[in-house]
């Protein structure tokens, strides 16, 4: 997971501003879900998506959706390249992917909140 503070410089070197309340809230349940190994990629599930992009327009406005955009494609490590598409995820961060595939699926399916019944995604 790439850090706040490299997430901010991505955005002040796209967008001209740090937009850190953004990759606050994107990664905010991280630390919620972090292991005794420490960081769990699975966190990504419930914000990491176009409704958590739509969450943040909704909060602050389409420049700070823009900045959640570049957040998620440099977790998925696809911020390098502009033409991007998800068969270009690299391998070790395709389990995240499908993941979040599935859970959108569920979501779409259901209508309703977490599909783990756990965790509000926007809180």
């Amino acid at each position: 997971m790439a850090s706040r503070k490299v997430h901010c410089k991505d955005c002040v070197e796209r967008l001209g501003k740090t937009f850190s309340r953004v990759h606050k809230w994107l990664d905010g349940l991280a630390l919620q879900m972090a292991t005794a190994d420490g960081f769990d990629p699975r966190h990504r599930i419930y914000r990491h998506h176009r409704e958590g992009v739509e969450h943040i327009r909704r909060l602050y406005g389409d420049r700070a959706a823009e900045a959640a955009e570049i957040h998620i494609m440099r977790d998925f490590g696809l911020l390098d390249n502009p033409n991007a598409t998800r068969n270009d995820i690299p391998p070790d961060k395709r389990g995240a992917a499908i993941l979040l595939a599935f859970w959108l699926e569920e979501q779409r399916m259901r209508h309703e909140g977490d599909p783990l019944g756990h965790i509000n995604p926007y809180e």
